[in-house]
């Protein structure tokens, strides 16, 4: 079962805020209570939920890809270049392939706007 921060929180004797805080490096926070945190949270093995993350930023740094396929070098060439450019950036690339089937590119739009709250913009 993954460790949650409320677990890694009662695990020190702290409020979750102030957890929260530290694991982001947050100045109102003391280092000494940093450090603290941060060896508790290694030694729990918690790991941070991406998409509690993403919602509290109000982002997710995940770029989206859907693309007809993989197959061709006009659509496998600019996915590699992106790739490597959000990345180096700290974005992450995600790819869904369609096969140029109109259900699978409608039910891919959908889920992809409904999960994310993705601003989509047309092929």
């Amino acid at each position: 079962m993954a460790v949650k921060l409320a677990d890694l929180a009662a695990s020190l004797g702290l409020d979750g805020s102030t957890v929260s805080r530290a694991l982001r490096d947050d100045p109102r926070v003391q280092p000494v209570t940093r450090e603290r945190v941060k060896a508790e949270a290694l030694r729990l093995g918690y790991q941070p939920h991406a998409g509690a993350r993403a919602l509290a930023e109000g982002r997710s740094r995940t770029f989206w890809f859907v693309l007809p396929n993989m197959e061709s070098p006009v659509e496998r060439e600019p996915a590699s270049w992106a790739s490597k450019y959000l990345l180096e950036r700290g974005y992450d690339l995600l790819l869904a392939q369609h096969h140029n089937d109109a259900g699978v590119y409608g039910r891919l739009l959908a889920r992809l706007s409904y999960s994310a709250g993705a601003g989509i913009a047309p092929p």
